[in-house]
């Protein structure tokens, strides 16, 4: 039990990865290790005795340095990768050596990314991501060497809480940075210069001989389905390599709105279905070649080491995935107590593997698949050691009885999985999908015991019965096609499989509190339903209301406002739109935000002016998002096919008032008279927006100013001349001809701010926008730099300030 929370506490202490390692903490490392030193010694010297309480005393003193050493681990781990990252985006000539595979960009299904290595960039060859467009077939070959011309594209993702984190994950996979590509030439490995010797000598060693090799068969095996054409070729690849580069967007699309997304990541399953398949047949024939071989070593020993070999070959040739590293260590240390001769807990050896994974690259805690990896590993353990007790006591007589029993295990364990991760699903992905225990049921089966054992048997014999292979795969491909005949059936007959709860970080844990009781609780129906009516109770109850809160949330080039009072919720604009076929801000940056506070309706929307950047995600934002009203300067057909064609529509001018508890909001501009020329001067007539908070210390008042330039700015100045701000959100995302500079002289704001996204091909914020600023000393935060701010009064009616960028190191 101990040793679990050590490792408990080791894994803990990796978990804080990114936060600022303070000298207070190293201070309490030295206390923590004189103390139990001391206590140590102590003991060993027969100075003291333990006793009960000094003993959970040492223990705890022993928790809180390892916890204080996997902080420190990481932490140090984490800044020599950030110290190779890239920071300044421009045209180069690098080289190069491949040992990766092109694949679909994960990210943006219309281009592919190539790993290469960059030898010329730093003392040691870093890890880059060679993009280029779907359609151009430039695919660099493998343990070759490249000079590449082309840009390089400093990471940089939307920076919003609950939003997807691009940075997070690319650091994770190892990129430093992205490429362009322009244009290429190979190059002899000995035409390079003598500093990249070293590296050329590591490529002729072993490992990387073999690496090599297995990436090779990984392209062989994808070429193989491709000269097959195959209709379902592209999902055969993805269930036996994890490569995705040719399974289409309206698979993935199914498989995700289905909840068996999982089922496309090579897992334990995977793993385990081909180690145990080659010693299925590695017994066979020793049985038939060599019975003797039994009587000198006994089966499961002779068979151990054959086993553990494929779990880590079958790891290597899919790129050794998270879930699948996870069942290798597993394996691993499960092998290593088997021949030493020990026992240990189902428990402890899965915190024992995670530990080990954590040990060699941390920042795998940033990911989802290592959260819902081991999680799930956890709960099969507790629902199996629950219900595998039961099925054993059972005098069974029959085989149809074992396999009814086995069959009720399966369903009731998928429940309780799909129940138990619920919360886990919800705080990464914000939604989940009610098919799933259903879909699971179908698909896991016939997938995991019928179409990846044979299809691993195709693959196997490609090389040598050909024949066979191709009427193998043939066949996985008529029952491929009907499974997922038979979930696009049920895909169809329900709507809105895909459920968007919005609920907030203390409900969700509450909530997984309350499952937990439920599923996990022993002794007692009774005890079980007591604690999940205090869960309930906790999950519930009231919470406390905002009483100001204003958020700059960072979408890009572009602009959006969440204004929370007291439970009133309000948008000033709703950021732009791209292509949204593939991706919008509205469905993937604004609707997990606001998810994640909770927040399914907005009381109302105040849309600056009609231009794309302003509310171009209101499309996307409808999917999840209903709108009360709405308040802009004109109308448009947009509203229409957005859906909100029955919300009430009010046009903004001067003089309209809103009052609450806390705040006031007024609509300085543009004047009634002036909505009629909106369609030729439509950003001077942008609907100019004033929050003030009169109980507020510090930040009072903010001024929005959309896209309005120098006119508009002359007329709040001559038509409100004691007009006070403290925030200004300067106008047309700090464009030349907005901040005016005698505009800023007469406001003096505490603080600028601009919504802005970095590189915009505009040059926003302009150079002389900055001048100004700089001349009359006022300072500026920009969204491209800080990520959204959030403005809050404290329960002291201060106004604090927070950046989310300053919450991670890897977003600074």
């Amino acid at each position: 039990m101990r040793l679990n929370f050590i490792l408990l506490a080791w894994i803990i202490g990796i978990a804080q990865i990114g936060a600022l390692v303070c000298p207070i903490t190293f201070r309490l490392l030295i206390i923590c290790l004189v103390l139990s030193g001391g206590i140590g010694i102590a003991e060993w010297m027969q100075r003291i005795q333990l006793n009960y309480y000094l003993s959970i005393a040492l223990f705890v003193l022993n928790a809180v340095i390892v916890f204080l050493i996997g902080q420190a681990y990481a932490d140090q781990y984490l800044t020599q990768q950030l110290s190779y990252r890239e920071t300044q985006s421009s045209i180069t000539t690098v080289i190069v050596y491949v040992d990766h595979i092109a694949e679909k960009n994960q990210l943006e299904s219309q281009r592919w990314q190539q790993g290469v290595w960059v030898l010329n960039r730093h003392s040691k060859a870093v890890l880059w991501r060679i993009q280029y467009p779907a359609q151009h077939h430039t695919q660099l070959q493998l343990g070759q060497y490249y000079q590449l011309t082309g840009r390089i594209i400093v990471h940089h993702g939307y920076a919003v809480k609950g939003v997807f984190n691009q940075e997070s994950w690319l650091l994770q996979q190892k990129y430093m940075a992205s490429f362009e590509l322009m244009s290429w030439q190979q190059l002899a490995a000995d035409t390079l210069i003598p500093q990249h010797l070293s590296f050329i000598q590591q490529q002729q060693q072993t490992l990387a001989r073999l690496r090599r090799y297995i990436e090779s068969q990984r392209l062989a095996l994808r070429q193989w389905l491709d000269q097959l054409q195959l209709p379902q070729g592209g999902l055969l690849l993805a269930l036996l390599s994890a490569d995705q580069s040719r399974l289409s967007d309206t698979t993935q699309m199914l498989f995700r709105r289905l909840g068996i997304m999982h089922l496309l990541a090579i897992s334990g399953p995977h793993v385990l279905i081909f180690a145990l398949l080659f010693c299925a047949i590695l017994k066979k024939g020793l049985a038939l070649c060599w019975p003797r071989m039994f009587l000198y070593c006994p089966r499961p020993d002779l068979l151990l080491w054959p086993f553990v070999l494929c779990v880590w070959c079958y790891a290597a040739f899919v790129g050794f995935e998270t879930p699948a590293l996870r069942t290798v260590l597993t394996v691993s240390v499960l092998g290593l107590l088997l021949i030493i001769k020990q026992r240990c807990a189902s428990l402890q050896i899965l915190l024992l593997s995670a530990s080990i994974l954590l040990l060699f690259d941390p920042l795998n805690i940033l990911t989802a698949a290592f959260w819902l990896s081991y999680i799930s590993s956890l709960i099969l353990l507790r629902i199996y050691w629950g219900q595998g007790h039961t099925v054993q006591a059972e005098a069974v007589q029959s085989v149809i009885w074992r396999v009814f029993q086995q069959i009720k295990l399966f369903v009731i364990s998928q429940w309780k999985i799909f129940i138990a991760l619920l919360p886990l699903m919800l705080w990464i992905f914000q939604q989940f999908s009610i098919l799933a225990p259903l879909t699971n049921c179908i698909a896991v089966p016939i997938l995991g015991a019928v179409v990846v054992p044979l299809a691993m048997i195709a693959s196997s014999l490609h090389q040598f019965v050909p024949n066979l292979a191709v009427a193998l795969l043939y066949l996985l491909n008529w029952i491929l096609e009907g499974l997922l005949w038979g979930l696009q059936y049920l895909d169809q007959i329900t709507t809105n499989a895909l459920i968007t709860p919005a609920l907030s970080p203390l409900e969700i844990t509450t909530l997984s509190v309350a499952i937990g009781l439920v599923l996990f609780f022993p002794h007692g129906l009774w005890i079980r339903v007591y604690w999940l009516c205090c869960a309930i109770a906790c999950m519930y109850t009231p919470q406390a209301k905002v009483k100001f809160e204003l958020t700059v949330i960072d979408v890009g080039q572009g602009q959006a406002l969440l204004l929370k009072l007291d439970q009133h919720h309000l948008m000033i604009d709703l950021g732009g739109s791209y292509n949204e076929s593939q991706w919008g801000i509205g469905e993937h940056v604004i609707s997990p935000f606001l998810l994640g506070q909770g927040i399914t309706q907005l009381d109302q929307v105040i849309i600056s002016h009609l231009d794309q950047d302003h509310w171009g995600g209101l499309s996307s934002l409808s999917k999840r998002i209903q709108i009360q009203s709405f308040l802009s300067n004109q109308y448009d057909r947009g509203f229409i096919q957005a859906g909100y064609a029955d919300v009430p529509f009010q046009y903004c001018q001067q003089g309209q008032r809103w009052q609450y508890a806390d705040a006031r909001i007024e609509i300085l501009a543009p004047q009634k008279k002036q909505l009629d020329d909106v369609a030729e001067h439509k950003n001077d007539r942008s609907c100019i927006v004033y929050v003030e908070v009169p109980s507020a210390v510090g930040y009072k008042s903010f001024l929005i100013m959309g896209d309005a330039g120098w006119p508009t700015e002359y007329q709040i100045m001559q038509e409100y001349p004691e007009l006070n701000v403290d925030v200004l959100l300067i106008g047309h995302h700090g464009s030349r001809h907005s901040s005016a500079y005698d505009f800023l002289k007469w406001l003096k704001p505490k603080l600028a701010v601009v919504s802005v996204g970095k590189n915009n091909r505009y040059g926003h914020p302009h150079p002389h926008v900055l001048a100004r600023l700089q001349d009359l000393s006022i300072p500026l935060k920009q969204t491209q730099h800080e990520g959204s701010m959030r403005f809050y009064l404290d329960r002291h009616q201060q106004m604090q300030l927070e950046l989310y960028r300053d919450q991670y190191r890897w977003l600074r």
